[in-house]
């Protein structure tokens, strides 16, 4: 439901209007929306399905950097089959330029350049930060569940807390003046997803999931025994 949501919403926002449908699928509850209830329940379902009994520690790293790895391959080969893309367009349609040149003006002034940094996943254009913020996720999720089970959660979340309050001065221009001796015209394009920002969401996410793979207690449960012997 939340990936139909975000759909809704770019297609509206790409064809540069607006309609009575965003009442319901932008924001409608206030200043959250289907971007952060999905990397919530995404670490929530990480949390759940890496945490289980049958993974040693080993185990659950291998797996987690397997998966981590497997993101990361398909961020690269997306962003290869978007440059060939792009370069076809700019051949046959050529008054696309303005167009490319708003989403991947870096890989039109210095691919080679751009295309290094995007695998060092430093240049993240458009629409294309979500898998390098997956990738980094699942790269700390490993060492988040080895914190949770020694039951320092208030140290994994204190942390967390500590670089999303220090992500507002964490600003793209931190990498304008290296960038500028690589080339003169790069530019730093981190995209729109702060991963010191927004990985918030995904280590409470996985709190979430840890603690119901080990909790007893089951709130729904409980407050439904309650009514029933109220009644």
């Amino acid at each position: 439901i939340l990936l139909v949501v975000m759909t809704i919403n770019h297609l509206i926002w790409v064809s540069g209007g607006q309609t009575m449908l965003q009442l319901f699928t932008l924001e409608p509850f206030g200043q959250f929306g289907a971007a952060e209830g999905f990397i919530l329940i995404s670490g929530l379902l990480a949390g759940l399905v890496y945490s289980q009994p049958k993974y040693s520690y080993k185990q659950l790293k291998e797996k987690a950097f397997l998966r981590a790895f497997e993101i990361y391959k398909y961020h690269i080969v997306s962003l290869v089959a978007l440059f060939f893309v792009m370069v076809t367009f700019l051949h046959f349609v050529p008054e696309t330029e303005t167009l490319w040149r708003m989403k991947l003006g870096n890989f039109i002034d210095e691919p080679v350049s751009s295309y290094l940094l995007s695998l060092l996943l430093i240049n993240r254009p458009p629409f294309f930060d979500i898998l390098p913020l997956y990738f980094m996720f699942m790269l700390c999720l490993p060492f988040m569940l080895l914190q949770l089970q020694k039951g320092r959660w208030w140290l994994l979340m204190a942390v967390s807390i500590t670089l999303w309050l220090l992500s507002g001065s964490i600003k793209g221009q931190m990498l304008s003046e290296p960038l500028i001796s690589l080339s003169p015209s790069l530019t730093a394009d981190l995209g729109y997803f702060d991963p010191f920002a927004w990985q918030l969401l995904f280590t409470l996410g996985v709190v979430m999931g840890y603690v119901k793979r080990f909790s007893r207690f089951n709130v729904a449960s409980h407050f439904m025994f309650n009514k029933l012997i109220v009644a």
